[in-house]
This record gives structure tokens, C-alpha cells and sequence, in this order.
């Protein structure tokens, strides 16, 4: 029997980016909002938190910025009650509050480890994997590689549907729905296959950057 599950989108702030970052050709002197936000899944009594996101985001002029963590409370949730911490990739916005989970056990890949290791507290139990890791039942972690070394996605399986969290595989919905991958990507031709592989009637992709969740405020948002 499938436990129940539960997807909550959590948002912590906002900001802009130039779209020559956005998307691969853009105008470098125009700049389009973003969100930062990371997601809940709880599977019966486990509570995974997929990326850690950040508490400062240094050379960003942030809006409404706050702690996941204080996003995590509007919920009901306390940091303590985080079980598993996964991590899509080493970059500062996705990592840098994983000290915050003292109770969570760190899935990652093992190269985006190797980049991000400072970031994680040394107490934390680490589960690093080079393809792909299994989560829970139906909730995989993979590498994509595209964006940064080791940057990965979390598929989870929803029956009819797969629901696909991008990490920074994709910035906002334009990415995926047009296949134009981010100015930013560190291996531009893994994230066109990636782009390719995932975009079908099947998979509904989640954003961790894209200013649609809950619009001009945080909070948290469900998904299923």
C-alpha cells in the first residue's frame, strides 16, 4: 500500500535576473522577476525537504525575503522535523540553510557534494550517489549535469502523472514549455537533452525560480 503523500511549494522571496541568464540568448540588458522556493514532500511520517535554500542571497536585491525556515512554520513544521534534506545542487541559494535541518539526513550528488561540502554542518549524516538515488517509494533523485556539475532533479510518481522539481535545470516555466535552456548552464548540451527527455504530456514540471508560485508574497502553496 502507497503512503500518503503530500507536496507543498514553499516560497521565501523574490528578485530579478538578467534574461541573458534567464534563457540562452536573451537580452542582457533586460531583467524578469524570479521567486526562490523550495518544496515539502512528507511520505507517511518522513518529511523531505527538497533543496535547503538560503537565509542571504549576496549581490541580489531581494523582496520580501525570509528563512525557509520561517516559511516551514507558517506550515506547522518545525526545522527538527525535516527527515531528509535533498539537494539538487551545490550553488549557495540551495544549500546554504541546510545547517538549519539538524535532524535530516543529506541526499546529493556526490560531485555536487565535493563543491558544496562547507555548507552542510558535520554532524550531518551524508547519502551521496553518482546517477541516481532512491528516495521513498515512486520519489527518485537523478543527474542531469546540465546546469552544474552534479545538478540533479527529483521525480516523484504520482500515477497518471510524474511531477519533475528542476532544481535549476529550469528557471521558470518558459525554459521547459519552449525548450530554451538557461543562459546559465554549465553544460548546455545536458540540458537540452534534459529538456527533450522530460518535456512530454506525462511530466508536470516544478519551478524553484519561477515568480507564478503565490505571485507578490511567500508563503506556501499545495501541489497535491
Amino acid at each position: 500500500m502507497r503512503q500518503e503523500r503530500h507536496l507543498l511549494a514553499l516560497k521565501y522571496g523574490e528578485s530579478t535576473l538578467p534574461c541573458d541568464q534567464l534563457y540562452r540568448g536573451g537580452d542582457p540588458c533586460l531583467c524578469e522577476p524570479i521567486s526562490f522556493t523550495v518544496y515539502l514532500l512528507t511520505v507517511g511520517a518522513r518529511k523531505i525537504l527538497i533543496d535547503a535554500g538560503c537565509e542571504d542571497m549576496p549581490g541580489f536585491q531581494m523582496e520580501q525575503f525570509c528563512s525557509p525556515v520561517e516559511i516551514l512554520a507558517r506550515c506547522g513544521i518545525s526545522p527538527e522535523e525535516i527527515t531528509d534534506l535533498i539537494i539538487t545542487h551545490a550553488h549557495h541559494d540551495h544549500i546554504a540553510a541546510a545547517k538549519r535541518f539538524p535532524n535530516a539526513t543529506a541526499i546529493i550528488h556526490i560531485d555536487a557534494y565535493a563543491r558544496g561540502a562547507r555548507y552542510l554542518p558535520p554532524h550531518m549524516p551524508i547519502r551521496t550517489f553518482r546517477r541516481s538515488a532512491m528516495v521513498a517509494r515512486g520519489v527518485q533523485v537523478r543527474l542531469v549535469g546540465g546546469h552544474a556539475s552534479g545538478s540533479s532533479v527529483v521525480l516523484i510518481d504520482q500515477g497518471e502523472k510524474t511531477y519533475l522539481i528542476c532544481g535549476d535545470e529550469c528557471y521558470v516555466s518558459r525554459n521547459f514549455r519552449d525548450g530554451i535552456p538557461t543562459g546559465a548552464s554549465a553544460a548546455p548540451a545536458k540540458s537540452e537533452a534534459f529538456l527533450r527527455a522530460y518535456n512530454n504530456s506525462r511530466t508536470v514540471p516544478l519551478f524553484c525560480h519561477d515568480p507564478a508560485i503565490l505571485p507578490g508574497e511567500n508563503g506556501f502553496l499545495q501541489i497535491f
